[in-house]
């Protein structure tokens, strides 16, 4: 796959003038919100949640026996 935005600088740095298309696929990739992944990263897990987490796996290990 080729970034539709870095497909004309890309063809500089391989010495080519077209692309086979059997070989790439000239995609439009959509631009990150990055704050979006930092929001997620940075969001405060609760005392129930990571207990439930916890208990659920102990319990799931524990049944196996």
């Amino acid at each position: 796959m080729l970034d539709e935005n870095a497909f004309e600088e890309y063809m500089k740095i391989i010495d080519e003038k077209t692309v086979d298309n059997k070989k790439y696929e000239i995609v439009k990739i959509e631009d990150t919100d990055k704050k979006r992944f930092v929001d997620i990263e940075n969001t405060k897990v609760t005392i129930e949640e990571s207990n439930s987490y916890y208990r659920n796996n102990y319990n799931k290990l524990k049944n196996r026996r």
